[in-house]
């Protein structure tokens, strides 16, 4: 089995596309040339789950599961739905199951105080799980994650991290447009050296915050802040206005939220 994967030209992605880079922003970064993040294949058996996005809510000691689940052959179902959160050595600490889950739902998930939030000053991370089931109780297809308990609100002209008040002390990485050098191309994608040179190091002076300007990072780099305590400002690629259909950018962005959404570090969209 050969798979190819291509990218488009930048002249030929439609205006109405919500990837396509607007004209004002050609001079600012490369973005409109770059393949963003590795491409990762999941494979599943006759059902998948589409999506899966976590809404942590530490105030009522719950997680609330968004998922879609589709049954992709005749005959498949009834399908359940198991999501567990797994401590750092893989005992199950909390859980949920969900029956007749063909469409898509949320499942609550109480944590009966088995799970301690995630801060900068205490970066705890687990693990969320989630399988689709057979009627015989067989996983159809799992989505596995680190995962943190964390609500990021605004209050005021402030902000609170988990109820208590919260001072940003950030840095900014513009990364696309720090990519394009060609002493940085390498580096760019250096997870390993990106963890050296900017998370620990912005941890040593003190930040708790790291803003990536103007375009999603390969989501390696989010992970460094879940593990490392950095709250992420993450922001779509432009702002100087966008030709692009509702239905595209509905879609694109959801996708987007999705993957931001479950990384505990990330704290402004």
């Amino acid at each position: 089995i050969a798979l190819e994967v291509a990218l488009a030209s930048l002249a030929d992605v439609p205006r109405e596309d919500a990837s396509r880079i607007p004209e004002a922003d050609w001079w600012r970064s490369n973005v409109s040339s770059c393949l963003w993040d590795g491409v990762r294949l999941r494979l599943h058996g006759p059902a998948r789950l589409a999506r899966l996005v976590p809404l942590a809510r530490p105030a009522e000691d719950r997680v609330d599961v968004a998922w879609r689940v589709e049954p992709l052959a005749q005959g498949v179902g009834p399908l359940g739905l198991r999501v567990e959160i797994l401590d750092g050595v893989g005992g199950v600490v909390a859980s949920g199951l969900a029956a007749d889950v063909a469409g898509e739902g949320v499942l609550p998930i109480p944590l009966g105080n088995a799970v301690r939030t995630w801060s900068p000053e205490r970066p705890t991370l687990y693990t969320l799980r989630a399988d689709v089931l057979d009627g015989d109780g067989r996983a159809l297809d799992r989505i596995e994650h680190p995962w943190g308990l964390q609500r990021f609100e605004v209050d005021g002209l402030g902000f609170r991290l988990n109820g208590d008040p919260v001072t940003l002390r950030a840095g900014t990485v513009v990364w696309h447009r720090w990519a394009r050098d060609p002493e940085a191309r390498e580096l760019a994608f250096d997870a390993g050296w990106f963890e050296e040179h900017v998370v620990r190091r912005l941890k040593r002076y003190g930040a708790n915050t790291l803003r990536f300007h103007l375009g999603m990072p390969p989501e390696a780099l989010l992970a460094l802040c879940d593990r490392h305590g950095l709250l992420v400002q993450a922001e779509w690629s432009f702002f100087h206005g966008i030709a692009a259909s509702r239905e595209s950018l509905v879609a694109q962005w959801r996708d987007w939220f999705d993957v931001v959404m479950r990384h505990p570090s990330v704290a402004i969209i």
